[in-house]
């Protein structure tokens, strides 16, 4: 999908496409990670951080050191779909922040490879109902369903655009 190559088109026109595509691609995991810790932090505290960036770090080492930089479509989204797995975790337990994440994150996961074409919907909205479903006592809820439900459409204006208002056969 068009979203991973908008995010390494910087890094590739500065740097060529191998070295390009290996920083750009780091850089997307590392605020993967960023991301993930950041909201276990705020939901959970310093342990809950600790704990959740300890899992990743388990996950990295499973998978080889070259997942952190490489940009194949199936492992460049391991760490971006683990902050997906956060970042529900987090909206579902009242983090309103948390489902802006998961929907982004969803959306980049989803559009560089199909194999989430289940997980991804489910958990983003699991993590946007939950948050909506909080704005009822808590106004600010309903601004970051809001904000997510938007982002959502943003990440999906590209690829919906190509498919059925483009030139040619679409996607």
């Amino acid at each position: 999908g068009p979203l991973q190559f908008d995010l390494l088109a910087a890094p590739v026109r500065l740097l060529g496409h191998a070295a390009g595509s290996a920083y750009g691609s780091a850089a997307v995991n590392a605020l993967s990670l960023g991301l993930a810790g950041w909201l276990a932090r705020r939901r959970f505290g310093t342990t809950g951080a600790a704990l959740v960036l300890a899992a990743a770090g388990l996950l990295v080492f499973s998978m080889g050191a070259t997942s952190l930089y490489d940009p194949w479509g199936p492992i460049a989204v391991t760490l971006p779909f683990f902050c997906v797995l956060v970042a529900t975790w987090a909206a579902v337990a009242g983090d309103d922040a948390a489902a802006l994440v998961a929907v982004v994150a969803g959306a980049l996961c989803l559009e560089t490879h199909l194999s989430y074409a289940v997980l991804v919907p489910v958990l983003s909205a699991l993590a946007v109902g939950t948050t909506l479903w909080r704005g009822r006592t808590r106004r600010s809820a309903y601004a970051w369903g809001g904000g997510a439900l938007a982002a959502g459409v943003v990440c999906w204006v590209q690829p919906l655009g190509e498919q059925f208002g483009g030139k040619g056969p679409g996607n």
